[in-house]
């Protein structure tokens, strides 16, 4: 059996399955208090404010404020909110598969970011659900066993690649730039892609026909019209430092395809597990909230 903390999960979720178990921390509804007490009526907690100071090297203890130090934190702790534990885990560093799954895929269901309480995180996290869709304890747990039995079976490369791809989901959602969100959404997408020819054994000649790869092999929606906007967004981006057409920074995403793209990965990365509900075969183009059903 090993056990991790891990935070913050403002929802005091609870389940058990094959060997696994998350609970809440036994203060959960203090740490949700403290966190939404200093959080931004925007919907997210920002990173606290660090500054440096003179350190006495008798002491170890710092002697003085150096003045015009203070920024950002780079990285930093979460209050920790729940813990997970694996009685038999496929990997001995269960950070980084096991635990990492099933923390991740919690942040994927909850429109939230998650870390291990030992490691820090970067940027705004989310105290509200970015998410945009309705989903049960029920379906949440249902969910997450039904994926982390699939995932077990997967070869070890495929299995940690797997766990970066829904951290870098959960990460762009919260970058506040459309045109960073879409750039991560969109290595998520590629990410996805590959790891879905690698195990299917298909792959496909161009950006565009693989998109049309996935939503023929597996389901999807295909709206030829927005992801032939997606593809050239993605062209003008990374080859040419564009964004809708000019400067980065001196438009916005109209059509919002950073949203689209990041509809579309949600629905791709249930189809790769193979969790084949009616969400999964929803359409992302529009900007409404949608139920997250069982398969």
């Amino acid at each position: 059996m090993i056990t991790r903390e891990f935070g913050s999960l403002l929802v005091p979720f609870s389940t058990a399955f094959d060997g696994v178990r998350i609970e809440p921390v036994q203060n959960h509804e203090d740490v949700v208090k403290a966190v939404l007490s200093i959080a931004n009526k925007d919907g997210y907690f920002y990173p606290p404010t660090i500054q440096t100071y003179e350190v006495s090297l008798k002491t170890g203890k710092p002697r003085r404020r150096i003045k015009n130090t203070e920024r950002p934190a780079c990285v930093y702790h979460l209050p920790v909110t729940h813990t997970i534990s694996v009685e038999k885990p496929v990997s001995t560093i269960i950070n980084f598969e096991d635990a990492g799954l099933l923390v991740h895929l919690l942040a994927f269901v909850f429109g939230a970011r998650l870390q291990f309480s030992e490691w820090r995180i970067e940027g705004r996290v989310p105290t509200e659900s970015n998410q945009n869709i309705h989903i049960s304890t029920d379906t949440a747990s249902h969910f997450l066993e039904a994926t982390y039995q699939r995932w077990c079976n997967w070869p070890t490369e495929k299995r940690q690649r797997f766990v970066n791809i829904l951290y870098v989901y959960t990460r762009a959602k919260s970058l506040e730039w459309d045109w960073d969100e879409f750039m991560w959404q969109y290595t998520t997408f590629d990410a996805l892609y590959k790891l879905y020819s690698e195990l299917s054994g298909k792959k496909a000649s161009s950006h565009p026909k693989r998109f049309e790869l996935i939503c023929n092999e597996l389901g999807l929606k295909y709206e030829q019209e927005r992801i032939a906007d997606i593809c050239k967004a993605r062209r003008l981006l990374v080859h040419e430092a564009m964004w809708g057409d000019t400067t980065i920074g001196h438009v916005y995403d109209d059509k919002r395809m950073h949203d689209c793209l990041a509809r579309f990965n949600a629905r791709l990365i249930c189809a790769l597990v193979g969790y084949e509900n009616t969400f999964m075969r929803s359409t992302w183009t529009a900007m409404g909230s949608f139920l997250f059903d069982k398969a």
